[in-house]
C-alpha cells in the first residue's frame, strides 16, 4: 500500500493541518492544531500515514525535512546521544519505531510530481484553514491560498 502526505501551516508558526492519502485518492487521515509549524504538520501526516500502513508499505512526503527526520538524523542523533532539544522528537520516534517495525519506506517526492500529493496538499490546506477559523472566529482570508472552492466545510 503506498501513502501521499501533506501537512500545512497559516501562517507558520501557527495553525496548522495535515493529510493522508491512499493510492485510490482517498483522504484516510486528516486533523489540525492551533499554534504548531508546518514541519510538525509534515511529520504528523507522516505519522499517521504510518500508522495506517501495513508492513512493507510505502509512505511518501514532498517534506525533505520530515523524510530525513525519521531516516537519516533520528538514529544518528541517538548514536550521538544529541536528542535534547530537538524538535518535534516526541513525532519523530513514533514515526521512526513505526518504520522500524513495519519495515516501511519513507521517501521524499518533489511537489506537486504526483496527482496523490495533490490532494493531499489540498487536503492539509483545508485543515488548516480550519484550524484558523475555530482559532480566530472569523473567516479565512481570501489572499490566493484559500482552497474552500475545492473543498466543502465539513
Amino acid at each position: 500500500m503506498r501513502y501521499w502526505t501533506d501537512g500545512a501551516c497559516y501562517p507558520n508558526p501557527g495553525n496548522g493541518g495535515w493529510a493522508v492519502v491512499d493510492e485510490n485518492g482517498e483522504v484516510i487521515a486528516s486533523g489540525y492544531e492551533h499554534d504548531t509549524t508546518n514541519n510538525r504538520m509534515e511529520l504528523m501526516a507522516v505519522l499517521m500515514a504510518c500508522q495506517h500502513s501495513p508492513k512493507g508499505g510505502f509512505v511518501y512526503s514532498d517534506s525533505s525535512y520530515a523524510v530525513d527526520c525519521v531516516m537519516k538524523w533520528y538514529v544518528g542523533w541517538l548514536k550521538n546521544g544529541k536528542t535534547v532539544g530537538k524538535k518535534n522528537l516526541d513525532v519523530i520516534e513514533k514515526c521512526y519505531e513505526l518504520v522500524r517495525n513495519k519495515s516501511l519506506t519513507v521517501s521524499w517526492i518533489r511537489r506537486e510530481t504526483h496527482e496523490m500529493n495533490q490532494v493531499a496538499d489540498e487536503a492539509s490546506k483545508f485543515m488548516a484553514q480550519q484550524a484558523y477559523e475555530e482559532k480566530n472566529g472569523i473567516s479565512f482570508p481570501d489572499d490566493g491560498w484559500n482552497i474552500y472552492s475545492k473543498w466543502e466545510k465539513q
